[in-house]
């Protein structure tokens, strides 16, 4: 292994060569992805076992050459600027966002409490204060910045859980049974947070949808008293805003109502919809947002940010302190609850990197809106291709979209289709020319597309169409059905 000094890997002159060598690898991918995305694929190899083959232990020389391992980097990775990715709800990255995340990585400053990160942390309260102001919320609102939506929506639930329960369950545990409604077509991570807070299997107790994959007033109202059946005690309702697999936003404006007449807390898991408020076309898929109690807006999902980077917002800042009500004299010198000075009082990471820098220095670069017309870009191509689909008839919908998530399914004559559906995912993966995911919705399963890329065009969806198309044709010979 090669000898390197500490003076060497600190040189600045070394820093300044190398990390040009790598932004001149990333410039030249980012160039292919404009220019030659048609003969690029999206996807170099699915074969995992061999990806893992090439990667050697962590204790292998580059033997100087590490601009080769950059660039398998590269090559194998997902390619999420491929305007043919069309799969998972994952951010097409902001170049100028990366490069500003490379600020933040250099400087490795905290925002646990100021002093760690000063201007840090004091962006990360200037950009939950306009996320706050864009949701509707007045001048006591506050919140956070933190890993992913995942979490977000379980520190929402956590602060519900102490502010609605009826007693200290910080300091005193779960004294009976709780429960939070949510609808069937929510993302997974809202029951996996009900089952951490220690609610148990039945905790999350499920709001049966209607055809459109939306909850309804009756729905709520059974499931409420199914709760109550089973001896819980409800204290959250979430609306989701938009639901992962079919993409349809919930009337948040029937759950607010709901939640005010029963004293429940309710909390919008908007981390890819919730965004959509910049939208002047778009933003009625978001009436009675600003009534939640507590918000989860994903920044590295529809504004183009690399994750993570999540904001957690409260209509009453004094309840962004609620889910964590903790004791550390070595970090906090008081226990007010208005102390930005201290965000890690509220948040679960204490080494808290400054995840809230891109986001703030994109808004200010770029304004917003250029995120609006992204959003508006996307979301009307989500229209265009549900009406070539429902045109073509060989393809079905699953309901018509609202925004950027398009589900459907190829029809056959004969055989299983959920059968078919896999396996045309499948392949189109495999062919590596787009890249698609299937999902399950009322237990049949479709091909599921989210558009991401400001760069897919009509004419790609139409491409994507026939190579469906093609591939299903030719699995149908195959006899797979």
């Amino acid at each position: 292994m090669t000898n390197i000094s500490f003076s060497q890997a600190f040189s600045p002159e070394n820093f300044k060569y190398n990390t040009q060598q790598i932004i001149n690898m990333l410039s030249e991918y980012l160039q292919s992805m404009h220019e030659d995305f048609d003969t690029k694929k999206v996807l170099k190899s699915t074969n995992w076992e061999s990806i893992l083959s090439e990667c050697l232990s962590p204790t292998s020389s580059f033997s100087n050459d590490w601009q080769s391992f950059v660039q398998k980097i590269i090559d194998y990775s997902q390619h999420l600027h491929h305007p043919n990715y069309i799969g998972h709800q994952v951010a097409v990255p902001l170049p100028m966002a990366s490069a500003i995340d490379l600020v933040s990585s250099f400087l490795n400053n905290s925002t646990a409490i100021v002093e760690m990160g000063p201007i840090h942390a004091a962006i990360e309260t200037k950009l939950i204060e306009w996320v706050a102001q864009k949701i509707g919320y007045g001048g006591d609102s506050g919140g956070f910045i933190n890993a992913g939506g995942s979490l977000g929506n379980l520190m929402a639930l956590l602060a519900a859980r102490q502010v609605k329960s009826g007693y200290d369950v910080w300091n005193d545990g779960i004294q009976q049974p709780l429960a939070v409604l949510v609808s069937d077509q929510a993302h997974y991570c809202v029951e996996r947070a009900t089952q951490i807070m220690g609610l148990g299997k039945n905790g999350a107790i499920s709001i049966a949808s209607n055809r459109d994959f939306q909850v309804t007033r009756k729905a709520l109202d059974l499931s409420f008293q199914e709760a109550l059946k089973k001896y819980r005690k409800v204290i959250a309702v979430v609306g989701s805003c938009c639901n992962t697999g079919p993409g349809t936003f919930e009337n948040l404006q029937i759950i607010a109502e709901f939640c005010k007449e029963h004293d429940l807390w309710f909390h919008v898991d908007g981390a890819h919809g919730a965004p959509v408020v910049l939208s002047e076309k778009y933003s009625n898929l978001t009436n009675g947002i600003s009534q939640a109690d507590s918000v989860v807006w994903d920044f590295h999902k529809m504004m183009m940010m690399p994750s993570l980077c999540t904001g957690v917002v409260f209509r009453k800042k004094e309840n962004s302190y609620m889910a964590l009500k903790q004791h550390a004299p070595y970090l906090y010198s008081n226990e007010k609850t208005d102390d930005w000075q201290a965000i890690s009082q509220r948040t679960m990471e204490c080494t808290k990197p400054s995840m809230g820098l891109k986001a703030y220095f994109c808004l200010r670069h770029y304004g917003e809106n250029f995120f609006a017309s992204y959003i508006d870009y996307t979301f009307d191509m989500g229209k265009y291709f549900a009406d070539i689909i429902e045109k073509n008839s060989n393809f079905e919908l699953a309901v018509i979209p609202q925004g950027n998530i398009v589900c459907f399914r190829f029809m056959s004559n004969n055989g299983c289709l959920d059968t078919l559906q896999k396996a045309i995912c499948k392949k189109v993966v495999q062919l590596g020319r787009f890249y698609i995911v299937n999902t399950t919705l009322k237990d049949k399963v479709y091909l599921r597309t989210t558009i991401m890329n400001p760069f897919t065009t009509k004419e790609t969806l139409v491409k994507l169409l026939s190579h469906i198309h093609e591939v299903a044709t030719n699995l149908q010979k195959e006899n797979i059905q």
